[in-house]
């Protein structure tokens, strides 16, 4: 009885709650010098609900390598909750079964203690409208959370 008590306690969120539950989103990545800007760029915003997609403003930084090659450092941030919402929904929904099944076995090791989760995308693959876990040259993404959820599924929809 208990079990199933505190079961539907969590099914009880709504979603306004769910909405309230992300506080921002932030995405980063760097361009190389032999890379297009413009392509990586692309790449990004294909992460994005078409709604969304043209509404992405970015800010750039200059950093240099350890061999004194040019690094852009591209970073934007996702601040309002509907937004922010349905980027990570897409990102989920666009995801194979392989990567989820990583992101649900691997969920605790991508949280940390303040309630940010990571998440680490093919650069390559998103170009191509793709959505693909990787840590190679990736599209890093950190999301704030305002509780902290048992499994991925949990961030997107608490009724399932």
């Amino acid at each position: 009885m208990r079990m199933e008590k505190l079961q539907s306690q969590k099914k009880s969120n709504t979603w306004k709650e769910l909405k309230n539950s992300i506080s921002y989103v932030e995405i980063s990545f760097i361009v190389h010098v032999t890379e297009d800007i413009q392509k990586a760029l692309k790449a990004v915003r294909n992460l994005f609900p078409d709604l969304y997609r043209d509404n992405v403003s970015f800010k750039k930084e200059k950093l240099w390598g350890h061999h004194k090659n040019l690094i852009i450092l591209v970073k934007t941030t996702i601040k309002k909750k509907n937004f922010g919402h349905a980027f990570i929904e897409n990102l989920y929904n666009k995801l194979n079964i392989s990567d989820k099944d990583e992101l649900s076995k691997g969920f605790k090791k991508r949280l940390d203690n303040k309630k940010m989760f990571f998440l680490r995308l093919d650069k390559q693959k998103a170009y191509l409208g793709k959505i693909k876990l990787s840590s190679i040259d990736p599209i890093r993404i950190k999301i704030k959370l305002n509780f902290f959820p048992n499994n991925f599924k949990e961030i997107i929809n608490p009724n399932k």
